[in-house]
């Protein structure tokens, strides 16, 4: 039995030992969960610009994030905060720009305090419009024929803007844009500071400071009403008639010693009808330099009265002349100065019928010249150069002229005193014919001769002694003109002066006045008298 037992034992050991265990069946590995990316830097930046409007485009690569943070750099490169946006935004409109120039955006991911890299784009604003400026009037001159306006751009826009003035005799706001006249006249010097020239004012005139940038609204003083001077009151001198007995009556010959200039000056002036046709105005140029007593009366059939004419040097007029329709000299119209100016200069004249005038004359040959003007060419020593041609500074004109003669400065034009010494820094702003201060000068006291024309039309030769302390001092240029507006003048020229002064009147053409030069006539290279035809 226990044998048995141990038999069957057995066999179970055997049956158990013969059995592996199952094996178990493959199963396929989960996949993983996704990864999601980390913060990246939003890509594809474009900006597109419109005006002063810029719009920024991107793309977002980031799944889980906060929003997009925007910097900007202006024109001085250091970028700032712009903003922030929310995630899945991708578009952002900037129009904050005050200045024209390069700009940068740089975008960064953010989410928490974690940040991307950043990505940057470049562009250009070009469509900024400068500031209105800010411009003020700060002081008026005045003078009969000139007003003088300074003004201030108080920015620092300085040369970047056009600026002037602006006026208008019947506007009481008046604007470039408004059709009413612009000062030409305009400088404007360092630190913004800026000057216009009225020239010629007929009344009072509303005037406005202006600044123009090259983009943008322009920018107005306050307005201000300016009365020009009065004209300057002519002198009233009781002459005395001297007129030779063998001139024909169409001359008279005067004389006057006074003080109506502050100081004794002795003038001669004669004056002569030239319509009857029985008198001529002669122009002279001899070929070497020659006394006017002498040269006139061995030159001229006939003659009556002659001064010294225009301006000469080194044996050569510089000084434009016309006699009987033969040209024997012309204008200088080159000068240096602080810069090389062209120039014109003073011209009086009669035509073949004996109708006179003066006006001005560039000898040149730029631009076509040579020209005759109704004014000057506006040059100011210093000040940028005008370029004469057949429109500038007007329209040139053909007065007819049969004898002329050129000098200057031009005292007397239509009825109008047109000099003054209103000035900037060291330069007389009228002296548009730059003349040197021995001529034309606020004290400059000089013998002096002049020509000009009548309101009836008459022509008029004037001599005023000087440098002759206690008997005969000479006078100003303005002086002059007011002496020549005393006689009746309507227009008027200052000729050659100083020891050249000398007049001549009878057929023997006797010196009536004392040259300057002790008393002894000087040899010139020009005259100018009546004759007979």
């Amino acid at each position: 039995m226990k044998k048995n037992l141990f038999a069957a034992l057995a066999l179970v050991a055997m049956m158990f030992a013969g059995c592996k265990d199952p094996q178990p069946v493959p199963q396929p590995e989960p996949e993983p969960e996704p990864v999601k990316p980390a913060l990246v830097a939003p890509t594809n930046l474009s900006v597109a610009v419109d005006g002063i409007e810029a719009t920024l485009t991107w793309e977002n690569q980031s799944t889980d994030y906060d929003g997009v943070e925007i910097e900007k750099a202006g024109t001085n490169g250091k970028y700032r905060l712009l903003s922030n946006v929310a995630a899945g935004t991708l578009s952002y409109k900037d129009s904050d720009f005050t200045e024209n120039g390069n700009y940068s955006y740089r975008l960064c991911s953010y989410k928490g305090n974690n940040y991307s890299d950043y990505a940057s784009v470049d562009f250009v604003v070009d469509g900024v419009p400068d500031p209105i400026p800010e411009i003020s009037i700060s002081k008026v001159e005045t003078a009969c024929n000139m007003i003088v306006v300074r003004y201030t751009v108080t920015d620092d826009l300085g040369s970047k803007v056009d600026n002037g003035i602006v006026w208008s005799y019947t506007s009481s706001d008046p604007t470039l844009e408004d059709g009413e006249s612009q000062a030409y006249m305009t400088k404007l010097g360092t630190r913004g500071i800026g000057l216009g020239i009225i020239i010629n004012p007929t009344g009072p005139v509303h005037v406005k400071a202006y600044a123009k940038p090259a983009t943008g609204k322009t920018g107005y003083s306050a307005v201000r009403v300016i009365t020009p001077d009065a004209e300057p009151t002519p002198y009233n001198v009781s002459y005395t008639d001297i007129t030779p007995s063998d001139v024909p009556s169409e001359i008279k010959v005067y004389k006057a010693s006074t003080n109506v200039t502050g100081r004794p000056t002795n003038i001669w002036y004669a004056i002569a009808d030239l319509s009857t046709g029985n008198v001529v105005l002669r122009t002279l140029c001899p070929p070497s330099n020659a006394k006017t007593s002498v040269y006139a009366k061995a030159n001229v059939t006939t003659p009556y009265v002659f001064t010294n004419g225009g301006y000469f040097g080194g044996g050569a007029s510089v000084s434009y002349l016309l006699d009987q329709g033969e040209k024997k000299a012309e204008n200088q119209s080159l000068l240096s100065r602080k810069k090389d100016y062209y120039i014109s200069r003073g011209v009086f004249g009669a035509t073949a019928t004996g109708e006179s005038s003066v006006c001005w004359r560039f000898g040149g040959t730029t631009n076509g010249g040579p020209f005759f003007y109704d004014t000057p060419i506006p040059q100011i020593d210093g000040w940028p150069v005008v370029m004469p041609s057949s429109t500038v500074p007007a329209a040139a004109i053909d007065p007819h002229y049969y004898s002329a003669l050129g000098g200057g400065p031009v005292l007397v034009k239509d009825g109008r005193t047109v000099i003054n010494y209103l000035m900037e820094e060291d330069v007389y702003l009228s002296n548009f014919e730059l003349f040197p201060s021995d001529i034309y000068h606020k004290t400059t006291r000089q013998p002096r001769t002049a020509i000009g024309r009548t309101a009836d039309g008459k022509v008029v030769l004037m001599v005023v002694d000087g440098r002759n302390s206690g008997v005969s001092e000479g006078v100003v240029l303005t002086d002059l003109a007011r002496l020549m507006t005393g006689v009746g003048c309507v227009d008027a020229m200052n000729l050659d002066g100083g020891g050249s002064s000398v007049i001549c009147a009878g057929q023997d053409l006797t010196v009536l006045n004392r040259p300057s030069s002790s008393g002894v006539e000087r040899a010139v290279m020009t005259m100018v008298g009546f004759a007979k035809p």
